[in-house]
This record gives structure tokens, C-alpha cells and sequence, in this order.
């Protein structure tokens, strides 16, 4: 696994992939982590359907830690990127309910919303992680009223 990833930092990725199913091949226990690396490195070829199976693969398998929240984002990238929004959105989701306040995961959502013309819930899901991780004094300024339009972003008031 260490020479895999030496040779994905290498930018050999057709090594490193080659390594990572013979790994698979040879040891019948599967790691999820083997699973995960492998599409990992498709995905970085721009081969996102090869890579599907594997992130899949990976996360049945009881991947753990970091790599899990990674497989979700970057399962659910993959079927954006071949225009599965719908498929990209429940993988989403499903990292969603295992990572709720997770922001990667919450930003990939509303590109996805967005793809699926859900402009509404794109914006919001925007609006609300920018006011949760800006220091910039001038949207801070705002927060309150940004919040609120958080919450009435289709409203409109006429005097």
C-alpha cells in the first residue's frame, strides 16, 4: 500500500493502479482502504466510471476514518461529473446522515441541488456554510440579514 501511494505522489498513477489490484488480487480479506486508493486513482485519471465501483466497494466494505467522508464526496463528485445528479445526490446524502455538519460534503450538495435545478436549496446550503466559516468583516457585518434571507430566500416585501 506505502509503494502505491509513492507512486500516485509520483504521479504514476497506471503503476499505482496496477500495485493496488494486484493487492486486491492477492490478499482475499479486501481492505476497503486498497478499494478506496484504487478508485481514488482512476478518479484522478478522469476514468469516474471506472472509479464508481470501487468507492462503492470501498464504503460497503466498512471503510473508516477520513477515507469514508472522502469516498462519499468524491463518490458522489463522480456521478455529478457523468451527469448522475440523481445518483450523485443519494450518495451525498448518505454521507450526509453519517456526517451531518460536514462541510466538503454539504458543498458538494449544492452543487449537485444546483445541477438538478434546485436553486433554492443550493443557495442556502451556500449561504449558510459561508456565515459559518467566514472572518470577513464585511459579510460579518451582514450575518444577521444574511442569516434571515438563509431562511426567506424566496421572499419579497413591498412597502
Amino acid at each position: 500500500m506505502k509503494e502505491a501511494l509513492q507512486l500516485r505522489e509520483q504521479g504514476e498513477l497506471l503503476n499505482a493502479i496496477a500495485l493496488l489490484q494486484q493487492l486486491i488480487h492477492t490478499y482475499p480479506e479486501q481492505d476497503p482502504l486498497l478499494y478506496y486508493e484504487l478508485a481514488s486513482n482512476y478518479d484522478r485519471l478522469g476514468e469516474e466510471k471506472t472509479a464508481i465501483p470501487y468507492y462503492h466497494q470501498a464504503i460497503e466494505q466498512g471503510l473508516a476514518g477520513e477515507e469514508r467522508w472522502k469516498a462519499f464526496v468524491q463518490l458522489g463528485s463522480s456521478y455529478r461529473a457523468i451527469g448522475d445528479y440523481e445518483k450523485a445526490n443519494h450518495v451525498i446524502q448518505q454521507g450526509l446522515e453519517e456526517f451531518p455538519n460536514h462541510g466538503a460534503l454539504r458543498v458538494f450538495y449544492a452543487i449537485t441541488a444546483y445541477n438538478q435545478g434546485k436553486m433554492k436549496d443550493a443557495m442556502t446550503v451556500l449561504l449558510d456554510l459561508l456565515l459559518h466559516f467566514t472572518n470577513d468583516p464585511t459579510i460579518l457585518q451582514y450575518q444577521k440579514a444574511l442569516q434571515f434571507y438563509c431562511e426567506h430566500i424566496d421572499e419579497t416585501w413591498t412597502s
